[in-house]
């Protein structure tokens, strides 16, 4: 006869478990038998799991870039323009001021840099 851990452990008034590195839940043997291979086998594949896991952190981490556009020409692919203001002493459509830093992800902007752009009127 078998049993899943998941009812195993409500009978023994434990909490019920949640297996989050396998799709389904486990059966096993009430009779007594040698599980340490098995044993084995779910921790190392929790263990490649968790390493996999782990690798993706790490390659979004380096992945992620800070957009910080000042000075630099107003791109709208980069950049959202909150206000506009005159300054004679630079040219038109450069970002003077940077209210929020934006983010790229593997290469993708995930949040826009919140700019102050200048525009000066024309004489």
């Amino acid at each position: 006869m078998t049993t899943s851990i998941v009812e195993n452990y409500q009978k023994s008034n434990k909490l019920p478990i949640k297996n989050m590195f396998f799709g389904k839940k486990k059966e096993i043997k009430n009779e007594p038998e040698d599980t340490s291979s098995k044993d084995l086998a779910i921790v190392t594949q929790m263990n490649q799991e968790f390493a996999k896991s782990l690798d993706l952190k790490e390659t979004l981490q380096n992945s992620l870039e800070v957009i910080n556009p000042i000075n630099e020409k107003f791109d709208p692919n980069l950049h959202q323009a909150i206000k506009t203001i005159e300054n004679d002493k630079k040219d038109d459509n450069t970002v003077e001021e940077v209210l929020q830093k934006g983010y790229k992800l593997v290469g993708r902007v995930i949040k826009p840099a919140l700019v102050v752009v200048i525009k000066n009127k024309l004489t």
